[in-house]
């Protein structure tokens, strides 16, 4: 559980930055376990969204 701490906060920091909803950002921390597919996932979403 330690070690998913230095993937969790920037992942948070950047999603909050992005607009995502905090609901949905501890969502996607609690489904998906691959930090990487997590910070693409902010990604392609804020592709879709125009931002």
């Amino acid at each position: 559980m330690l070690g998913y701490v230095p993937v969790a906060v920037p992942l948070g920091l950047i999603a909050t930055q992005s607009g995502i909803s905090h609901f949905y950002i501890v969502l996607m921390s609690m489904l998906v376990f691959a930090g990487a597919s997590q910070f693409m996932a902010v990604s392609m979403l804020m592709a879709v969204i125009g931002c």
